[in-house]
């Protein structure tokens, strides 16, 4: 089969399969999605998250662009009735498409951002593959390993999470800082810092790439400039006069400690401290192994896992390879070692695990365990309150099943550490 053929057939099965689990689920995250959205359209922007609010499910605790995107996707779904006007005018879209939207749109509007970011993100990484490799059949392998890997499927078609949005700015703005477009890599990382702040472990690797790549005054220049005028223009509208203290009052108030001022080892994720500690049960606090808190491994690793990767940008030439290993190592690191984890947020390791992983092929069975490994991290966390035979599965013996996978994740995670600090491009 030729390219094209191949490429279309990758995305149409990616998306055919989102699409189809669309209306399958409707749970947790994304309900709060929708009520955040339509909340801004009834209270406001400034009231929206200091004002007098009876919330139903929770208040807000994402920065004030996810609310703008729910906003429009919720102006989106009251304005449904363009549709059939559209359809008595030039009969398009079809009929079976308007029955469908009425019925499902909310749901498929909310699922369909995320579900084109891993089309994105899977055409970057085809991109960047082809770069590294100059073969087509292992650019389309690494864009298949993502577009149709059951993890971006199962959090975009079935949860409705936004980690693919993230990650389309994150990777687009580190691909920017590699062809020296500075201003540009600059504001697309302060865009996906500001739809969800999981890519802040990034923010000291983003910096050292920044300044050792050397960019001119006038890049420094208006890369802060640019970052002062999008702050403004997204904050104003929810602090007006106050921008600045409600952004104080946001980021530590909602966003530092966003599950409670007393935090877990580990909410849901599958790491190093569930090998040792109860699972969602154990505070951060807690010992491992009666010497060191679970929070102050969490900070040791953060900086080592940074020096390791600043080691990696020192030992490999291609700036790509310094650029991806340095993304693994820091966000499998955070997952890994980090307190306060859900299980979901390894996901700013996927998309440079794949492409190393397919660069590299003597990476790719160590890429492929972590994978099935993250999976199931995902299938225990969203179903073990509706399926008790899920439940037990990980849980029965003393939680058996997570410690061992967990034991895995970190064996597989410091092999794979070894291997990207050790071998040359």
């Amino acid at each position: 089969m030729s390219k094209k053929v191949i490429i279309s057939l990758i995305i149409f099965l990616g998306l055919a399969v989102r699409l189809w689990l669309v209306p399958k689920y409707i749970v947790g995250d994304l309900v709060l999605y929708m009520d955040w959205g339509r909340a801004v359209w009834d209270f406001g922007a400034r009231n929206l998250y200091f004002g007098d609010i009876a919330w139903e499910h929770s208040a807000p605790n994402y920065p004030p662009l996810a609310m703008v995107i729910f906003a429009g996707l919720d102006w989106l779904w009251e304005h449904k009735y363009f549709l059939a006007q559209a359809h008595n005018v030039i009969k398009i879209p079809p009929a079976f498409f308007i029955v469908y939207f009425y019925k499902y749109g909310n749901l498929l509007l909310f699922k369909l951002v995320p579900t084109l970011c891993d089309l994105g993100v899977s055409i970057i990484i085809y991109k960047v593959l082809l770069g590294l490799t100059k073969n087509t059949k292992k650019a389309m392998l690494g864009m298949a390993l993502y577009f149709l890997n059951p993890i971006a499927i199962f959090l975009s078609g079935v949860w409705g999470q936004l980690d693919s949005i993230i990650a389309l700015f994150g990777i687009l703005a580190f691909t920017s800082l590699v062809k020296k477009k500075f201003p540009l890599a600059v504001i697309l990382f302060f865009i996906g810092m500001n739809i969800k702040p999981n890519w802040g472990i990034f923010i000291p690797f983003f910096v050292y790439m920044f300044f050792a790549l050397k960019p001119k005054v006038k890049d420094i220049v208006l890369s802060a400039v640019l970052v002062v005028v999008a702050y403004l223009v997204l904050y104003w509208p929810f602090g007006g006069n106050q921008t600045l203290a409600f952004t104080r009052d946001l980021f530590w108030g909602r966003f530092i400690l966003p599950l409670g001022t007393v935090g877990k080892a580990s909410y849901s994720a599958f790491n190093f401290h569930t090998i040792f500690l109860k699972i969602d049960r154990d505070f951060y606090n807690a010992r491992i192994l009666g010497i060191l808190p679970a929070f102050s491994v969490g900070y040791i690793s953060l900086i080592a896992t940074n020096f390791v990767a600043y080691l990696i940008t020192r030992s490999k030439k291609n700036m790509y390879v310094k650029v991806f290993s340095g993304l693994f190592v820091i966000g499998l690191g955070y997952f890994m070692f980090g307190v306060n984890m859900l299980e979901r947020y390894f996901f700013p390791a996927l998309i440079p695990l794949i492409i190393l992983g397919v660069y590299n092929t003597k990476l790719l069975f160590r890429a492929g365990l972590l994978s099935l490994f993250f999976f199931a991290n995902i299938i225990w966390s969203f179903f073990r309150r509706g399926s008790d035979e899920i439940d037990h599965l990980f849980t029965n013996y003393n939680f058996a099943l997570i410690k061992v996978v967990s034991f895995l994740e970190v064996v597989v995670f410091v092999g794979l550490t070894k291997k990207l600090l050790n071998e040359k491009d």
